[in-house]
């Protein structure tokens, strides 16, 4: 009966695990998007910051609502 809860629990946590593994994938990857694109509004100054504002947040929901459905 122990074997089996323990069996079970080193499951549970090897799922755990790699869940937090693609959670900070994800995190890492957003960051880093993030820098880019204020990387890129440092670079370019003829454009309005509102509209590249604007093109990256609509861009980021659209992504977020992907990944939720």
């Amino acid at each position: 009966m122990m074997a089996l809860y323990c069996k079970n629990a080193a499951k549970e946590d090897s799922k755990f695990a790699r869940r937090m593994g693609m959670l900070l994938h994800e995190m890492v990857a957003a960051y880093d998007d993030r820098v880019d694109f204020i990387r890129e509004l440092e670079v370019v100054s003829g454009i309005a910051v509102t509209v590249k504002i604007a093109e990256f947040l609509n861009d980021a929901l659209w992504k977020d609502d992907m990944r939720i459905h």
